[in-house]
């Protein structure tokens, strides 16, 4: 069985991406993020509901995803699993993509800022997350969130391994 782990930290993703995010581009959505954002709010239950989604569609692609919401994080963290795929390329691939920005990439950012951490925490987090980036061999320019959010996009793997290690190292 091939097991691929990521932790979702949205949290501190969210608080700067969300207010560097134009009301235009949490509405250019799916139509499901699209209703549970008309309220510009996300509760418990709404996020429960996109997080579910978001597994579905994933199974339906042949990963077995487990999602757990981590309190002390304010952000879910997923375990991604398959006998019968490659899960990175899943993940990182169209279908896999298409799944994230159907049923959770904005409603998730728009949840976490519920759990948005101090400034000067955030960019410590940021500017880790920037040298390990770096490390990698991505020519990442600074540490700001929304220079960072590029490499969500284009190296979400990466990205994640990245944001996770410097969450680790803050305690």
């Amino acid at each position: 069985m091939k097991m691929f782990m990521l932790v979702a930290a949205v949290a501190v993703i969210a608080f700067a991406c969300s207010d560097s995010m134009l009301s235009e581009e949490l509405n250019a959505t799916s139509d499901f993020q699209s209703a549970i954002l008309e309220d510009d709010e996300v509760t418990s239950g709404e996020m429960e509901f996109a997080v579910a989604s978001y597994v579905d569609c994933l199974g339906e692609l042949g990963v077995t995803t487990e999602a757990h919401f981590d309190q002390s994080q304010g952000a879910y963290t997923y375990r991604f699993t398959s006998d019968v795929v490659n899960v990175g390329e899943v993940l990182e691939g169209e279908s896999g993509t298409s799944c994230s920005e159907n049923y959770l990439d904005k409603v998730e950012l728009r949840f976490a800022d519920n759990f948005a951490p101090n400034p000067d925490t955030e960019a410590q987090l940021y500017a880790s997350v920037a040298e390990c980036l770096r490390v990698r061999g991505y020519p990442v320019e600074d540490s700001d969130p929304a220079t960072l959010s590029i490499w969500l996009r284009q190296a979400p793997t990466d990205y994640y391994a990245c944001f996770d290690e410097a969450s680790k190292s803050q305690g």
